[in-house]
């Protein structure tokens, strides 16, 4: 192995990473070039670790200057490409970046740096739903990649850290959508929702509609009074026949909301709107729940109007909790919906 990469390695610990990163793709980087194959892309690569030490060192000049060098000793080198691209990026030229780290992938479809650029781009261009799907699919390709643990375990940072951040921009993107109710930004926080922070949601997002219809006689529950959070749309909720309490006559405002009982809230929802569709009642194979079960047609209705869905198996997966992100994602199609219907 060449001494000078070796040197370069051990005099900046800080940069450890990009010199592993870069030795491990050295030999897999080739063009047919004249001179000795290893010795042009060991030199190449000395030159993209300049570039990178430059770049996290913000002198934008010096490092694009190395990336350069290292395209004249290889002109076929992706991981330059990816470099030059970087700095585009910090420059806010997306339409450049993405075309330079498109370059990189023309020649080494596996290097996955560059995928993680194109993934940025996809943040800053408030491209969230992309960002967050793209964001998934590249931890799976890390996973059964070539790479070493080192380089997995950093470039799986930094694909977590943007598929946060697109996370987080969709759900900014989705409560806006939903009307910006407090209920709705709370939701967005929880890893498990409960009862009544759905019940709540449901009802200020969609107040409208369900204030045109007649309401019913609920039945009161015992453990809710007016030091219950949200205690005004657990009691709407009930007088639409929206939601029941228990067979105990208790609502149980904390308990966590299953899957099952989030699609029979909404199917009271959209069958008291009048908004089920003949589609709603086309028959659906759901492999989890049995079709004599009084919640299996309910919950068919629901899956059929694409307001929830089932694995590719067919599993519904009932008794599974929802986190926040998932009953923003169920609001928006629900909401879809019916301005669809409407």
């Amino acid at each position: 192995m060449n001494i000078h990469i070796i040197k370069v390695v051990k005099k900046n610990t800080q940069n450890l990473f990009v010199a592993i990163l870069t030795l491990s793709i050295l030999l897999s980087c080739g063009a047919k070039i004249e001179k000795n194959e290893d010795t042009v892309r060991l030199e190449a690569g000395n030159y993209y670790i300049k570039g990178k030490r430059a770049f996290q060192a913000d002198s934008l000049r010096r490092a694009e200057e190395n990336f350069h060098r290292s395209l004249q000793v290889n002109p076929l080198f992706a991981p330059a490409y990816e470099g030059l691209a970087l700095v585009d990026l910090h420059r806010n030229d997306y339409d450049k970046a993405e075309k330079l780290f498109n370059r990189a992938l023309s020649l080494d479809v596996n290097w996955i740096p560059a995928e993680i650029g194109l993934l940025q781009i996809k943040v800053k261009r408030k491209e969230y739903n992309a960002a967050v799907w793209e964001s998934e699919r590249l931890n799976k390709k890390l996973y059964s990649s070539a790479y070493n643990d080192i380089v997995k375990k950093n470039l799986t940072n930094e694909i977590n850290y943007w598929g946060r951040l697109a996370k987080q921009g969709l759900q900014t993107v989705e409560i806006e959508k939903l009307g910006g109710w407090q209920s709705v930004s709370d939701i967005a926080k929880e890893d498990t929702v409960r009862r009544a922070e759905f019940t709540a949601a449901l009802v200020d997002v969609f107040s409208e509609p369900i204030y045109h219809v007649k309401a019913v006689i609920p039945t009161p529950a015992e453990d809710i009074s007016e030091n219950t959070l949200y205690h005004e749309q657990i009691g709407i909720a009930m007088k639409y026949g929206l939601v029941e309490p228990y067979p105990d006559n208790l609502f149980r405002p904390r308990h966590a909301l299953k899957r099952a009982e989030a699609a029979l809230i909404l199917y009271n929802f959209i069958k008291l709107i009048g908004r089920l569709t003949e589609k709603a009642s086309d028959p659906c194979k759901i492999i989890d729940i049995d079709i004599q079960s009084p919640i299996f047609n309910p919950i068919c209705s629901i899956v059929n109007s694409e307001i929830m869905t089932c694995t590719e198996k067919g599993a519904f997966n009932p008794h599974r909790t929802l986190s926040g992100g998932d009953v923003l994602r169920i609001l928006v199609r629900v909401k879809n919906y019916i301005d669809s219907e409407f």
